[in-house]
C-alpha cells in the first residue's frame, strides 16, 4: 500500500483561515502558495483585526522556552528552504491507542518530512510520557515519508544534541 508524502503546498491547499491564522509563517513569501479563500479571509480579518483589542496566540507563541530556542537557533537557521510547522495538532494515530504530537514539523523542498522531538532538562512528570510516544511514533512511522529526530537542549556545555531516530546521517 502506498502512500502519498505530505508536501508543503497539500497541508497549505485544503487549510482553513484559522490553521493559517495560527500559522502566519505559511504564505506566498514562504515559498507556500496560499489558497485564493485564505487570501480573501486574511484581507477581511485584518479589517476586523483593527477593530478588535483581543489577539489570540499563535502556535510558535504557545511553544516553551527550550522549543522557542530550537526554532530560533536551530530550525532557522537550517541550510535550504524550510516549511517549519511548530506544535501542529494530533497527527500521528498510535497502534494501540494514544495520539502523538510533536514540537516540530520541518518540510524540507525534495525530501521526508522531518518530525522534531525538542527537550530540555527537565525531567518531571510527563517527560517521561512525552519521549514513549515519540519512540512509539518513531517505530510505527519512521521510514514511511518521515524522519524522527530528538533534539536535548545540554544546558552543562549550552549546546543542542540532535539525534536522528535511525542513527544515520544529518538532518535535513
Amino acid at each position: 500500500m502506498s502512500r502519498k508524502r505530505p508536501t508543503a503546498s497539500s497541508i497549505v491547499e485544503g487549510a482553513s483561515a484559522a490553521f493559517l491564522r495560527l500559522n502566519p509563517h505559511l504564505s506566498v513569501e514562504a515559498g507556500v502558495a496560499a489558497p485564493k479563500a485564505a487570501v480573501a479571509a486574511k484581507a477581511s480579518q485584518t479589517a476586523k483585526a483593527a477593530l478588535k483589542v483581543v489577539r489570540k496566540a499563535t502556535r510558535l507563541e504557545k511553544c516553551n522556552k527550550t522549543e522557542a530556542r530550537f526554532h530560533r537557533e536551530v530550525l532557522l537557521r537550517a541550510p535550504g528552504r524550510l516549511v517549519i510547522l511548530p506544535q501542529p495538532p494530533r497527527f500521528f494515530e498510535l497502534k494501540g491507542g494514544g495520539t502523538y504530537t510533536p514540537d516540530f514539523l520541518a518540510l524540507p523542498e525534495g525530501g521526508p518530512v522531518h518530525v522534531f522531538e525538542v527537550k530540555g532538562g527537565y525531567r518531571g512528570p510527563g517527560w517521561e510520557q512525552g519521549v514513549e510516544r515519540y519512540r512509539r511514533a518513531a517505530l510505527e512511522w519512521d521510514g514511511r515519508g518521515f524522519r524522527f529526530v530528538m533534539a536535548t537542549w545540554d544546558a552543562k556545555d549550552r549546546q543542542w544534541r540532535i539525534e536522528p531516530w535511525d542513527g544515520g546521517g544529518e538532518w535535513p
